[in-house]
């Protein structure tokens, strides 16, 4: 069995489905320790066993979930073994009903983090992972990739994606300037997200006095001191705010819940840019000469539709998991549009008039990714009639607004396909092994980062042989 893209040595995951189909999804822990204070004989762990097996499905799972429990009850009560073994019982109660262990334990493993997680935001998923991590990857190679990088998350939930994405791009490109900001229209997200930001923080700020002081005064990229400083520099310029990304007007509201008044994307970054333009003219923190332009976009967006949630996910994720994040709005793209596609054309209009030079939008699998990467080749947000007369600017224009390059990425972006060859589906390229899990796409700008002109397709391919 292969295991997810940079999983820590000391992680184990095991994972039957994605998102969108309902999971089995054990966090990963460190190897048990003595856990003898909180074992009460054969009799007494054989019953709680039984109880863990039907939402775990089988017995092997159900041992490891046993032992992790456990565990959580020693560090939360350590050293009382009476209340060690009425907290153990408690938390195999809450299992039993198919609550999420995630939940019940307070963190999962996103790549190498541990963050926290609550119940009414989304526990976040490996697979995801995997495709941040592989995009970082791809980026990290850029020999001219922007030295001042602006990446916008939507739909963050936990504040994953931006909290992976600075931690990994730091540590392999300490030169780069990194600017993240992640959006949610859910204040329970919000505040979770900032409480993971918070968390990456502290743990920063505790490496800095393992840094001795002649690392401190050589060069400031140097390897051996840069990571923790870098991150801690990169956490203090990620940011969460809430909007409604499908808005256009500039509050979504609900008279009979006048708290549910929330700005548009668009109105809320106006007003993050004028709070930032305030902040630079008493610090220069990080220089935003053009606050509209995000080169990086990226959304793990509500994409499975009502019926496929009642019939296709697990009684764990109907119950316990946030339907907000799961299940779009009803639809308002028009007919032919399938409800659980309800975000990527707007995601796809965002991206257009942010500027966007790579964006990566998750998807239920791939039926979905070549509905969404066909809806990517065919947007064009310059109509015949209002195109300038000129052809050249009308080509240039055009240009501008459509994709160079768009691939779909699986479960693991960086493993080879089944059969070590190029696959390509509809006219796109499949990159990687699993379900279909991303749709990527790159502009024409894009092949200046990687210095030497040619099609994005070739470049990335060119990279990936140097990689192996």
């Amino acid at each position: 069995m292969r295991w997810p893209f940079r999983l820590p040595p000391q992680c184990l995951l095991i994972r039957t489905k994605p998102k969108d189909l309902g999971n089995r999804a054990f966090l990963p822990r460190t190897p048990s320790r003595n856990l003898q204070s909180i074992s009460s004989g054969a009799e007494f762990e054989a019953r709680l066993l039984e109880r863990l097996i039907e939402p775990c499905e089988d017995r092997a799972a159900a041992n490891n979930e046993l032992r992790w429990l456990k565990e959580h009850a020693q560090k939360t009560a350590p050293g009382d073994v009476e209340t060690q073994h009425a907290l153990l019982n408690r938390f195999v109660d809450e299992r039993s009903t198919g609550k999420p262990l995630q939940y019940i334990l307070g963190t999962e493993y996103f790549g190498d983090l541990e963050l926290e997680c609550r119940p009414g935001v989304l526990i976040p998923r490996q697979e995801t992972a995997a495709s941040i991590s592989y995009l970082v990857h791809l980026l990290s190679l850029a020999p001219e990739l922007p030295r001042r990088l602006r990446v916008l998350d939507l739909c963050t939930g936990s504040g994953c994606i931006p909290l992976l994405f600075q931690h990994e791009l730091a540590k392999a490109r300490p030169d780069i300037q990194l600017r993240l900001l992640g959006v949610d229209i859910s204040l329970e997200a919000l505040q979770l997200a900032q409480d993971n930001r918070s968390r990456l923080l502290e743990t920063a700020r505790l490496q800095l006095p393992n840094v001795d002081e002649e690392q401190k005064l050589s060069h400031p990229t140097g390897p051996k001191y840069d990571t923790p400083r870098r991150s801690l520099d990169i956490l203090n310029t990620t940011e969460f705010i809430q909007a409604d990304v499908l808005a256009e007007d500039y509050l979504t509201h609900d008279p009979a819940k006048p708290e549910s008044d929330v700005p548009s994307l668009e109105a809320a970054l106006r007003l993050q840019s004028t709070i930032r333009l305030g902040e630079r003219r008493r610090r220069s923190t990080f220089y935003e000469p053009r606050p509209k332009i995000w080169k990086v976009i990226i959304c793990n967006p509500p994409y499975i539709s009502p019926n496929e949630f009642l019939h296709t996910t697990s009684r764990s994720v109907r119950d316990f998991e946030p339907k907000l994040a799961l299940v779009p709005p009803v639809n308002s793209q028009g007919p032919h549009t399938d409800q659980g596609d309800t975000f990527y054309p707007r995601l796809l209009k965002i991206a257009d008039s942010h500027q966007a030079i790579v964006v990566l939008f998750e998807v239920a699998d791939m039926a979905q990714a070549l509905r969404v990467a066909q809806m990517a080749k065919s947007y064009q947000i310059v109509q015949d009639e209002s195109a300038p007369a000129n052809k050249y600017w009308r080509d240039w224009l055009r240009s501008a607004h459509r994709w160079d390059h768009i691939e779909i990425w699986r479960d693991q972006p960086d493993q080879a396909s089944d059969n070590g060859t190029p696959e390509v589906i509809d006219g796109f390229d499949v990159v990687g092994r699993g379900n279909g899990r991303s749709v990527v796409c790159w502009k024409y700008a894009a092949r200046r980062w990687f210095g030497n002109g040619q099609p994005i397709s070739t470049q990335i391919a060119e990279l990936k042989a140097q990689a192996t």
